[in-house]
């Protein structure tokens, strides 16, 4: 099994947010790993096309209510049930979300 360059202790961690601009999806889910990607890198995670680039914004720590409440009406649920897991997600939301599952 290859390990990922991204998991190799020389690499150079502020260089994460720089791999969201790279043309493959799957590398452009490195970008994630670093937890203070920039709101606009986020964002542009956010609205791709691939689903799990998609989740992995909805579940990064950087999102902000905004982002997850676009992301919460997203048609993949993998991305709605990452959103509503997120800690940034406002307490009176997740209530909503709740109520609106009758839980």
């Amino acid at each position: 099994m290859r390990t990922r360059l991204v998991d190799h202790p020389n690499f150079p961690r502020h260089e994460l947010r720089s791999l969201a601009n790279d043309p493959n999806p799957r590398t452009q889910a490195n970008a994630l790993e670093d937890p203070e990607l920039p709101l606009p890198q986020l964002r542009i995670l956010a609205a791709h096309e691939e689903p799990f680039l998609r989740a992995g914004a909805a579940r990064h720590p950087n999102a902000t209510a905004d982002l997850l409440e676009q992301l919460l009406a997203d048609s993949e649920p993998n991305v709605v049930e990452a959103a509503a897991a997120n800690p940034a997600l406002p307490p009176a939301r997740m209530d909503r979300i709740l109520a609106e599952a009758s839980l």
